[in-house]
């Protein structure tokens, strides 16, 4: 299976690490908030708990050597459709000092010998993002589940905290803990 991890401002990147404050709602994996979208409105998030995935899962992605040593995390979490059509997600996730490293696993393309087929859509099977498109056609009230890929870098240790909206400085609208 090919794919390609990018990394880039919009797909894999290093945030300066966000306050860990006790502003905001506090809630427990599995609760539900309502929070502002990315891009207005709002967005029921649940997060459903994150689990430790192995070194051994990243080897489908196209260069897994960039990787060697690290853990990967995976975070759960369901949208539930409020007011809002699209699925931008703004999660933070911390050790409780040092944010861990959002990675973004694009899906490829590859070439198959069906000629009905020429194509075909390959995704990282471990943790697969909440699909935009089911999201879009949901009726208000319903959810859609996803996952994303947390690395810890530079010093960060196993997560422990996902907080929402905490960026540029400001203080998390929810945070969640275990």
């Amino acid at each position: 299976m090919k794919l390609w991890a990018a990394c880039a401002a919009a797909s894999m990147c290093v945030i300066a690490v966000a306050g860990c404050g006790a502003s905001g709602q506090q809630l427990k994996y599995g609760e539900q908030a309502t929070v502002k979208a990315v891009r207005g409105g709002t967005i029921g998030v649940t997060v459903l708990g994150i689990e430790a995935g192995r070194n051994s899962d990243l080897s489908e992605l196209s260069n897994p050597s960039q990787y060697a040593g690290e853990t990967p995390y995976y975070l759960h979490y369901r949208l539930t459709k409020t007011d809002l059509v699209e699925t931008t997600t703004d999660f933070v996730v911390t050790d409780g000092k040092n944010e861990l490293t959002h990675l973004t696993v694009m899906g490829s393309l590859d070439a198959t010998a069906d000629p009905d087929h020429p194509l075909s859509y390959h995704q990282f099977s471990k943790c697969v993002q909440a699909d935009s498109d089911e999201f879009r056609k949901l009726a208000k009230g319903g959810s859609v589940e996803g996952c994303s890929i947390y690395l810890p870098e530079h010093g960060a240790g196993a997560p422990t905290t996902v907080e929402w909206g905490a960026r540029d400085g400001k203080e998390p609208e929810v945070t969640w803990n275990r």
